[in-house]
């Protein structure tokens, strides 16, 4: 170096250019980087291959901080944070489209899966997909967040949770929720509700059978874990197998 002292101050130059660019990069990078720049002051910071190094050098700098970036964890936090302001801000809306969506698909399913139809029955489909939009996206969200916090109180206590559960198996679901969905089922399918009633006093043991399995412990996590404006997409997640099953037993 103390023969080519124009080399050395070009070398040393190219280390304060390189270190102000990489400021900003991972220590990992940032180390790599400063050894890359201490071969180039040895090399000389003028000429050809002194540029070819500064070229080389910067694109490795480059592609250093882009892998850092995508390497970068997701804010789920972020996403769920969003959602959940979302579904305060339009409830009976987006819950009406998440529901309705995961009728249909339920539906698909059984009858191409489970039933092996080789024809579609569109208004059977479109009956599930009504009942699941009005009844699960909409209905459920003034029964459980307006209607509930009002009767049982907003607590969690085992009073309150108990209250809570018994109401749905008790009184929603056999005197709500079944109705509403054979009533959907039958108009969309026959155009007529004169089976309605015969249907109901003959499938709803078999339903409410099925229900205990699944739905008790269910709405114990819906009401208290779950937040109040993600109550509606919880239960969609998991009745999107129960509607699978309901639409079986029920046809």
């Amino acid at each position: 170096w103390a023969a080519r002292p124009g080399a050395s101050g070009g070398g040393l130059a190219a280390q304060r250019r390189l270190g102000r660019r990489m400021s900003g990069c991972a220590p990992a990078a940032c180390g790599g980087a400063l050894l890359a720049s201490t071969a180039l002051a040895a090399l000389g910071g003028d000429g050809h291959l002194g540029a070819a190094c500064r070229s080389g050098l910067s694109a490795a700098g480059s592609f250093s901080a882009a892998a850092v970036s995508m390497s970068m964890p997701v804010d789920r936090t972020g996403l769920l944070l969003r959602l959940r302001q979302a579904m305060k801000a339009r409830p009976y809306t987006l819950g009406f489209l998440t529901c309705a969506a995961k009728g249909v698909l339920a539906d698909l399913i059984t009858q191409k899966a489970i039933e092996r139809k080789g024809e579609l029955d569109v208004r059977r489909t479109m009956g599930m997909a009504i009942f699941s939009g009005s009844f699960c996206g909409c209905a459920y969200h003034f029964i459980f967040n307006i209607a509930f916090p009002r009767i049982f109180g907003t607590g969690v206590c085992l009073a309150t949770l108990a209250g809570r559960i018994s109401a749905d198996a008790l009184v929603v679901f056999p005197t709500l929720y079944m109705p509403c969905y054979l009533f959907f089922d039958e108009l969309c399918r026959h155009g007529t509700l004169a089976n309605l009633w015969q249907r109901y006093h003959a499938e709803l043991g078999q339903s409410m059978r099925k229900y205990v399995q699944v739905w008790p412990t269910a709405m114990l996590l819906t009401f208290s874990v779950v937040p109040a404006e993600l109550r509606v997409l919880f239960i969609a997640s998991i009745s999107f197998g129960w509607l699978t099953v309901l639409s079986a037993v029920s046809h």
